[in-house]
C-alpha cells in the first residue's frame, strides 16, 4: 500500500523520537508509533524498505580488497569483522545518530548549568561565633521548576554546577583567610 511521502516522514520523525528523544518524548512517541502501525498497516515497512539484495557483481568499495592473495586463499575479511556484518551506511548512520544525541545531551546539559547559574545564589559570610557559613539560596518556585523540567542527567548537572559554585565560595574564603 503505497502511503503519501508527507505521511511516510511524520512517521520516520515518530520513529526518530521514540528511539531517541528525552523520557518523556520517547514515551509518548511510542504510543503514536504503534497507533499510526495499526491505523496505516504496513507504513513501518514502506518507511524502511529492507536495503536491496547485494549482488555477486563489482563493488567499489570492496574491489580494492579482492585483488589481495589474502582473500584469493579464502582468508576471512578483517572489515567484516570490524563492522559486523553490517554496511558501512549502517554503520556511518549508527554514529551519526551517536553523535547527534550526544550533540542533544550537551545542549541539554548546558541549560542545567544555566538553571544552577541563574537561579542559585552561594554566598559566604563569619558568623559572630566565628564560624564560616556558606549559604546556597534558590528560591522554591525555581526548585520545583528544575524538577519538573530538568530529566535526571541534567539534575545531576545541576547539582554538580552547584557543588562547583560552593567549591568556589570555598576557596576564595580560604585564600582570603591564607592571605593569598
Amino acid at each position: 500500500m503505497a502511503y503519501e511521502q508527507r505521511l511516510i516522514d511524520r512517521y520516520k520523525g515518530v520513529c526518530a523520537l521514540a528511539d531517541g528523544g528525552s523520557p518523556g518524548e520517547r514515551d509518548n512517541a511510542r504510543k503514536i508509533r504503534d497507533k499510526m502501525r495499526e491505523q496505516y498497516p504496513g507504513i513501518h515497512e514502506e518507511s524502511f524498505p529492507p536495503p536491496p539484495p547485494q549482488d555477486a557483481g563489482f563493488d567499489p568499495f570492496r574491489a580494492w580488497r579482492t585483488q589481495g592473495a589474502a582473500q584469493d586463499a579464502g582468508a576471512g575479511n578483517p572489515w567484516d569483522d570490524l563492522l559486523g556484518g553490517r554496511s558501512w551506511r549502517d554503520v556511518a548512520a549508527e554514529g551519526l545518530g551517536w553523535a547527534a544525541r550526544m550533540a542533544q545531551e550537551m545542549s541539554s546539559l548546558g541549560t542545567a548549568r544555566a538553571y544552577a547559574e541563574n537561579m542559585v545564589e552561594v554566598s559566604s559570610r563569619m558568623l559572630q561565633s566565628q564560624k564560616l557559613q556558606v549559604t546556597v539560596k534558590m528560591g522554591l518556585r525555581d526548585l520545583y521548576s528544575v524538577a519538573g523540567n530538568l530529566n535526571e542527567a541534567q539534575r545531576a548537572e545541576f547539582a554538580r554546577h552547584v557543588a562547583e559554585k560552593v567549591e568556589a565560595e570555598m576557596l576564595n574564603a580560604l585564600n582570603e583567610a591564607g592571605g593569598g
